[in-house]
């Protein structure tokens, strides 16, 4: 930054004349006058709007200047450095737009093709809804000519079919929550067995039950003539393992049915097999009333 001055003059000359009748006091004439002021100086600081080091001055001290004369010269290369990162800043900003163009692109492609595919399922829905329709026809012809159990007092179309969904829907949640009652029973139950006997002995009944499906399931098929022989011996003597094998096991669990334990788990486990069963039913049902448009 430089400094430059200007100097101003302020002269303020006092001058003390007589009288035209006092010529007798007048002093002698004479070419110098005398006068007495004061001299100000103003400052004016000139900087430049950013920062950066000086590399050239173009004016000197006490040289006339005028607006918009360069004075100083800035090093500039970090201000081109700064430039350039903006320009590249500038440029990647442009490419991700056109990749963001090309993505809602994509995306726009892709939302018709699922909407043309969401209709093409319509399309196809209503065709086989119209087809069940079709089916149902002579059924719903007789609808009103029903054969409900004699137990029911009310006519087989007393509940409309909404009704009797809805209630299904409910014996569904219902059999539901009974299988799973039943399934902790069943815990509770084997939980309780003290005899490590009974489950050794289940466990080795349920083998042989599987054991003897598997051999009576090879010797029921059919084997060519040729070899038939060979084939034929060997699947007799697996099957007639497999048989003595069950035959004693299903002895031995007989034998420990005498025990409270084992009929405990008896009970527990035809709860269970009745429980599965109704549940089952109760959405067989569910799915028949489930028809056409109800599906």
């Amino acid at each position: 930054m430089r400094t430059f001055k200007w100097v101003a003059s302020l002269v303020s000359i006092a001058l003390g004349l007589l009288l035209a009748g006092c010529d007798a006091l007048a002093p002698e004439s004479s070419d110098v006058i005398e006068a007495s002021g004061v001299v100000e100086s103003v400052e004016i600081a000139v900087a430049s709007e950013i920062n950066g080091r000086v590399v050239g001055v173009q004016a000197n001290q006490g040289d006339p200047v005028k607006a918009g004369q360069v004075l100083l010269v800035l090093e500039n290369e970090l201000l081109d450095a700064q430039y350039d990162q903006a320009e590249a800043a500038w440029e990647a900003a442009k490419v991700n737009l056109t990749v963001m163009e090309s993505n809602v692109s994509s995306a726009q492609a892709g939302i018709e093709a699922a909407q043309l595919g969401l209709e093409i399922t319509r399309l196809q829905f209503e065709q086989v809804l119209q087809a069940v329709r079709l089916e149902e026809l002579p059924a719903r012809m007789n609808s009103w000519d029903g054969n409900p159990p004699d137990e029911f007092e009310l006519p087989s179309w007393y509940f409309s079919d909404d009704e009797n969904i809805r209630i299904a829907e409910q014996a569904v949640a219902l059999s539901a929550q009974e299988l799973e009652i039943e399934k902790a029973n069943l815990e509770d139950a084997l939980d309780e067995v003290t005899n490590a006997d009974i489950r050794r002995v289940e466990e080795r009944l349920a083998s042989a039950q599987f054991s003897f499906q598997l051999a009576q399931d090879l010797i029921d098929r059919e084997v060519e003539r040729k070899g038939e022989e060979a084939i034929s011996d060997y699947l007799q003597s697996l099957f007639d393992s497999a048989e003595a094998e069950l035959d004693s096991a299903q002895a031995e669990y007989e034998a420990i049915l005498s025990e409270q334990g084992a009929q405990d788990l008896l009970e527990a486990r035809a709860r269970l097999v009745v429980a599965e069963e109704r549940h089952q039913l109760a959405l067989a049902r569910l799915y028949q009333l489930q028809t056409g448009e109800k599906s």
